[in-house]
């Protein structure tokens, strides 16, 4: 069974998902570093503890996978 992934390459299908769900936006790749510390599964509090130590604030948007 194959498994859900970050696609490779950003395809013309995936700027055609992308635009239907935000007009105008482009998607890209950003790296992720999971925290030592933090939860599976549980992203909003992830986020909120590492802006609280570390500052900044959240920002939502989407993963795409393939």
């Amino acid at each position: 069974m194959k498994r859900e992934t970050t696609p490779a390459k950003i395809t013309d299908k995936i700027m055609e998902l992308c635009s239907s769900a935000v007009p105008g936006a482009a998607p890209f790749y950003i790296p992720v570093e999971a925290a030592g510390w933090g939860l599976m599964n549980e992203c909003f509090p992830n986020v909120q503890r590492m802006v609280q130590e570390h500052g900044g604030q959240q920002v939502n948007g989407w993963a795409v996978w393939q």
